[in-house]
């Protein structure tokens, strides 16, 4: 019987280095992208991921009540109207 965890392994580093490879070849596309742009008089501006905030646990805890609540008058307003 083949070892799970192995071949977890094995799939998890062949998929980083698929990323690795991406992410390289996303910068040279970038620079090459901002080269075209200096050259045409107009500069291309990076774009730059948006770091996501971090919520805690009360925060998440906050919003899982609010969407409950959300849901479940949402469901109560359907029903009504299926009713009518």
């Amino acid at each position: 019987m083949p070892d799970i965890a192995a071949t977890i392994r094995k799939a998890l580093n062949q998929l980083q280095k698929r990323r690795s490879k991406l992410d390289d070849q996303i910068s040279a596309l970038e620079d090459a992208l901002a080269a075209v742009g200096r050259q045409g008089g107009r500069r291309v501006a990076k774009v730059k991921k948006r770091a996501r905030k971090k919520m805690s646990a009360a925060q998440k805890k906050a919003v899982s009540q609010r969407m409950k609540k959300y849901w479940t008058e949402r469901r109560k307003a359907q029903a009504k109207a299926k009713v009518k």
